[in-house]
């Protein structure tokens, strides 16, 4: 956590909590607790998922062509 600087852990944090509710959505989604808005839910969740991932390639592309401080 040393290296950690406050937009790193923003996009961290953003990530955790991305990943968290797409996981509660789609449980929600497959034990049917959402009735007549359950595809919307499930949209919901995959887009979610997406702009997750998205996030993560960014800040891996990013990282890769950071020019190293010497």
């Amino acid at each position: 956590m040393s290296d950690m600087t406050p937009s790193r852990f923003n996009v961290n944090t953003i990530n955790w909590c991305l990943s968290i509710g797409a996981d509660l959505i789609a449980l929600g989604v497959l034990l049917n607790l959402f009735g007549a808005h359950l595809s919307a839910c499930y949209v919901l969740a995959v887009f979610s998922l997406l702009t997750m991932s998205g996030l993560l390639f960014i800040q891996f592309a990013a990282s890769t062509f950071v020019q190293p401080d010497e």
